[in-house]
Order: C-alpha cells, then sequence, then structure tokens
C-alpha cells in the first residue's frame, strides 16, 4: 500500500466516518455506547474511555446524525481525530486481503484498542514520509505464527517493524481498573459528606479486585472519617491514612492536582483519583509496597519480539508506554531506566538484526487555527551492533 496524498478534506469528514462505520460495523458501535452509557461509576467510565478513545467522538457524531447535522461544520478535536483514524483505516482495509480485513475488524472490537491505533499511527508516519507499507502480521496465514506486524519498502530501502503497546498496568501490582473501582465506591458513600481529605491506601501486596471488599473497606474509611480518626487498619494487607485537608482547597486544574499530591509521591508506582468542588474535596492514592517491576514487564515483550523478525531486513521496533508525560522524559534519556534496558536487549546475540527501538507515550496537542498539530517526544536507541 502506497498512498500519493494522506490529506483528508473537512467536508469529507462524514463520508469517510460512514464508511469506516461500514467497514467495522455501525451496529458494534452502537452497542458499545449503549453500554458504556449504561456503566455505573464515574472514575471507571474514565478508564473505560481511555482504553477506547473512539467513544466519546462516535457519541458526537451519532448525536449530530440523528439531527441532520453537518458533521464538518461542527468540527471538534474529537472529530478530528475520528476521522483521522477512520480515514486511515479505511485505505488500509481497501488494500488489505480477506484475512487482513477481518483481523482489522476483529481488534476494533477488542476492549482495548490503543495498541490497533498506535500501529496505524506509526503506519501514517510512513505513508507520510513516501513509503510503501505491507500489513505482514494482518495478513499472515495464523497457523504460521507471529511475525513482525508490518513491511517497508521505498527505493531501495526494505525493513520490517513490529509496534508494541505497553499499558500503565504493565508489571504493576495495583491495576487501574481496580483502583477505579474503588474510587466510585470511595464517592458513592460519601458523596453526601462535606469534607476536604486525602486518603492514602497502603497494601502491602495487591489491591485485588473483590467488591466485596471494596463496599466494606469504604465502610469503615466512612466510621474513621465521622470519628476523626486519621489511621485505620483494614487487615493484615491494607492499610489506610486520612489526611484531613483545609476546608478552603477545591482543586480546578490538573496542574494545580499535580502540584498538591507532589509531596505524597513516594515513589513512581502510585495512583491518584480527585472529586474536588466548593464544599468536597476528596483525592484518594493507592499505593503497594512491594516494588512494581514495570522494566522488567517491558523488556520480556521486547525481547520475546526478537524471533518475530525475518532477520533478513533490518528490524525497527516502536514502542508506546502508556503514562509518560513530555516533562518525563529528559530523566529517561539517562544511563538508566529505559536507556540502560534497551542496551541491554540491544547487546544480545540475537538482536543484531534490530537497527532501531524507539519509545513514545502521551501526545501534546497544538491548536494552530484549523489546524492541530499532535507531537509526540520520542526516545531513539541506535544499535551500533546492527547487522545493517
Amino acid at each position: 500500500m502506497k498512498l500519493n496524498s494522506l490529506d483528508l478534506d473537512i467536508k469529507q469528514f462524514g463520508r469517510e466516518i460512514d464508511r469506516f462505520l461500514a467497514n467495522t460495523g455501525r451496529k458494534h458501535w452502537e452497542g458499545l455506547i449503549r453500554q458504556f452509557n449504561s456503566t455505573d461509576g464515574f472514575f471507571y467510565k474514565y478508564f473505560l474511555l481511555q482504553r477506547n478513545p473512539l467513544i466519546k467522538p462516535l457519541q458526537e457524531y451519532f448525536n449530530l446524525y440523528s439531527k441532520g447535522k453537518s458533521i464538518w461544520k461542527h468540527r471538534s478535536e474529537g472529530l478530528d481525530f475520528l476521522a483521522e483514524k477512520a480515514f486511515i483505516t479505511n485505505r488500509i482495509i481497501q488494500h488489505a486481503n480477506d484475512a487482513g480485513k477481518n483481523q482489522i475488524k476483529g481488534r476494533y472490537k477488542n476492549n482495548d484498542i490503543r495498541p490497533l491505533l498506535f500501529e496505524l499511527l506509526v503506519v501514517t508516519h510512513f505513508l507520510k514520509n513516501g513509503f510503501a507499507v505491507k500489513l505482514a502480521e494482518h495478513e499472515r496465514d495464523s497457523s504460521v505464527g507471529g511475525t513482525f506486524d508490518f513491511l517497508l519498502t521505498k527505493d531501495s530501502i526494505e525493513a520490517e517493524v513490529e509496534c508494541k503497546f505497553k499499558s500503565y498496568d504493565a508489571g504493576r501490582k495495583i491495576k487501574r481498573d481496580d483502583f477505579y473501582r474503588l474510587c466510585d465506591e470511595i464517592l458513592k458513600q460519601l458523596k453526601s459528606y462535606k469534607i476536604k481529605c486525602l486518603i492514602e491506601i497502603n497494601c502491602l501486596n495487591k489491591l485485588g479486585s473483590n467488591h466485596i471488599k471494596f463496599v466494606e473497606t469504604v465502610k469503615n474509611i466512612k466510621t474513621a472519617i465521622d470519628q476523626k480518626k486519621s489511621n485505620l487498619i483494614v487487615d493484615n494487607d491494607l492499610s489506610i491514612n486520612i489526611n484531613y485537608l483545609p476546608e478552603r482547597l477545591e482543586i480546578k486544574s490538573d496542574e494545580q492536582f499535580k502540584s498538591f499530591i507532589t509531596p505524597y509521591q513516594t515513589n513512581n508506582t502510585g495512583h491518584f483519583a480527585t472529586l474536588s468542588n466548593q464544599e468536597t474535596t476528596i483525592i484518594v492514592k493507592a499505593e503497594c509496597n512491594q516494588k512494581d517491576p514495570i522494566l522488567r514487564a517491558i523488556y520480556n515483550e521486547l525481547k520475546d519480539s526478537l524471533d518475530q523478525f525475518s532477520k533478513n531486513k533490518p528490524g525497527l521496533i516502536a514502542c508506546y508506554i502508556e503514562g509518560i508525560y513530555p516533562e518525563e522524559w529528559e530523566e529517561l534519556q539517562n544511563e538508566r531506566g529505559l536507556a540502560a534496558m534497551t542496551y541491554h536487549l540491544l547487546n544480545k546475540k540475537n538482536a543484531e538484526h534490530i537497527h532501531t527501538v524507539s519509545y513514545i507515550s502521551e501526545v501534546e496537542l497544538y491548536p494552530m487555527n484549523d489546524t492541530t498539530i499532535y507531537k509526540h517526544p520520542t526516545l531513539f536507541f541506535k544499535n551500533q551492533n546492527c547487522s545493517y
């Protein structure tokens, strides 16, 4: 597949989205949105939106469509994102064989579509730079086994690309869906309380996902707040500290929230959430005493991917690591963390075919007139031992 242009006329937004829905299943998306709307909880619904960032813009699209309103005349950041993904998906499906078409449609039905969206981002990058892209992973015979994601060709250049998406939960003792379900239970039981507090949940091992335990834990928190207690032992694995905050505290922005929780960040493994207004500010922090082997989880997946390449061409690994923000990348470039792990990987004997490993994370958006620029801070590591 090679495209002469990736420019999309804004007047074609509606047509591209319609085609995308026809390609991936309109009824599937309508059912997914109904299911999302019927889901209880505030924080858990936020978690679902993170895993499937097309839900909100498709809600917006269906709402405009039902009212007979023009999509391009009601542009938004979400509709722009949806139209971009629809455009590239439609082109890929147009050029794919039957196995490729079915696999892409199936991947859009996963609970977490971000790995697919990341692959589309990488494909778009190379198409914009004049490469032809062949979808090796999507079009392979499933009985053959794993392979790299796609093959690049341009003039005399040929290369194989493998994309990896590592969730924020990779290797963590406390999973975000469990944390957000607990936060929703806290809000449910404390919604009538006019209080300003930070609830620190300390786990010896894992938070777990037992809803009955969550309900009982929050009942204990509620009793402790009624009695103005600051410390609470739930069981051998769980203890809670309640920090009572100034009555005038109200958190109105992400920046203010980040600034406020900084003194409470003892390491990089804690989870934070808040709901704040004039009368109530409840901040929840959950942390495990055991160290999260996050780098080990990333390393193991990258190591396993080495044998997915043919080794007859240079290999590129593009890895998205969720939850790293622009200001944190500088620290990762030092000779530790990601850098040390990647150099260790590239020094392996069976990594001589790997040319480059790149990492990206959270996107920065810069609106400029009628254009939105998406900027991804990226770390590149070139293999000095590459045989190509």
